[in-house]
């Protein structure tokens, strides 16, 4: 089964949301039965997950450094 798990915030960045998102991605890949897609905004550090393909949004010149909430 394929997912598209979708996640718009700044991934990846220690803090709160993507430290959860990064946490519920480790538990899904562990499943043998689905293929993972991650959508992020632009923004963050590459973390490799295993079975997941991570895909970020492009880059608008409007928006810089997300903050939270």
């Amino acid at each position: 089964m394929k997912l598209l798990f979708l996640a718009p915030q700044p991934f990846f960045i220690e803090r709160g949301t993507p430290i959860a998102v990064k946490l519920a991605l480790e538990v899904l890949s562990k499943r043998d039965d689905l293929e993972i897609d991650l959508l992020t905004y632009h923004e963050g550090a590459e973390i490799d997950i295993a079975g997941i393909r991570h895909h970020r949004a492009g880059i608008p010149k409007f928006i810089k450094n997300i903050g939270p909430g």
